[in-house]
């Protein structure tokens, strides 16, 4: 197996399965909570969903034609998938000429895990193949079909315009986004409903998430697939998390309520406006902990 494909496999299989290739882009969004339960949720601005055309164009973008195998003189090294990296980016002298039936089965390997990546992306996206021209075209006619869904745009490279606004009654759970068909994916905003008249809002998706996985894994990978670096003369406390040429949160989530506040995660704490209270979070690539607020309503 190649290093890219190998890094490929083992980096982006944890990102689809837990589904934080959906991140938000630019945006505002607010939730509205009444003391009855009722609420109303908007959101605009932009969502990316990175394994589109990165993660995909990543793993296939050698056709064959563009394929190089390595091989080198020690056998250990082509078990050693950070050593064969390492060797490739330093002109390493290890490497040697592949014979034809190495670089055959090589290229047979890359193959099958373009082909495994593909599945895993189906898997996400309830059946879009993001190989094919019209994956985006078709994501886009699903999700417009939903309510809600005010407008859903492709910009470009994985980059969605959305407006999406809603209102009813928490009796039940809620989360945003929600893509038919799709599985696993990480929800920006979800409401818990709980027996006991209390409902705890959460935004995981507003925020980054273990350097085991997510959004860490997903630097590593753009680092190896990309040139593109931070402009220098950044420390590396004010660099960001997320590589350069990918879409970086940067928006507020606000709840406006007159329930009950029992707790909340903001810097600031409410504020009143009116009879209601206001809860903001400023959210931005750097945002490590989750929006949280626990409420009491009136049931």
């Amino acid at each position: 197996m190649t290093i890219f494909a190998k890094l490929v496999a083992a980096v982006s299989a944890p990102l689809l399965l837990t589904g934080c290739l959906v991140t938000p882009g630019a945006f505002e969004s607010e939730l509205v909570l009444q003391q009855n339960g009722e609420f109303s949720f908007s959101y605009e601005g932009e969502i990316s969903v990175l394994g589109m055309q990165k993660l995909v164009n990543l793993a296939a973008k050698s056709e064959e034609e563009d394929f190089i195998p390595l091989c080198y003189e020690n056998s250990w090294m082509e078990e050693a998938a950070y050593q064969e990296w390492q060797a490739v980016q330093s002109g390493d002298d290890e490497i040697r000429e592949c014979t034809e039936e190495e670089a055959a089965e090589q290229l047979a390997e890359k193959k099958r895990e373009n082909e495994k990546m593909t599945g895993l992306f189906q898997a996400l996206f309830g059946g879009v193949d993001p190989s094919t021209p019209d994956a985006l075209k078709e994501l886009v006619e699903r999700t417009r079909k939903q309510k809600g869904w005010e407008q859903i745009d492709h910009r470009s490279d994985g980059i969605f315009d959305v407006k999406y606004a809603i209102s009813g009654r928490l009796d039940r759970n809620f989360a945003f986004p929600h893509f038919e068909q799709a599985k696993g994916a990480t929800a920006f905003v979800e409401a818990i409903v709980r027996k006991d008249d209390k409902i705890r809002i959460e935004a995981p998706g507003f925020a980054q998430i273990e350097e085991s996985s997510g959004i860490m894994q997903l630097s590593t990978l753009a680092a190896i697939g990309e040139e593109e670096s931070e402009p220098e003369g950044f420390t590396e406390d004010e660099k960001s998390p997320l590589p350069a040429g990918f879409t970086k949160p940067n928006g507020t989530f606000k709840i406006t309520t007159n329930a009950e506040i029992l707790t909340n995660n903001t810097e600031e704490g409410p504020e009143t406006d009116g009879d209601m209270k206001v809860l903001l979070w400023n959210i931005t690539e750097r945002t490590k902990s989750p929006p949280m607020a626990l409420f009491k309503i009136i049931g």
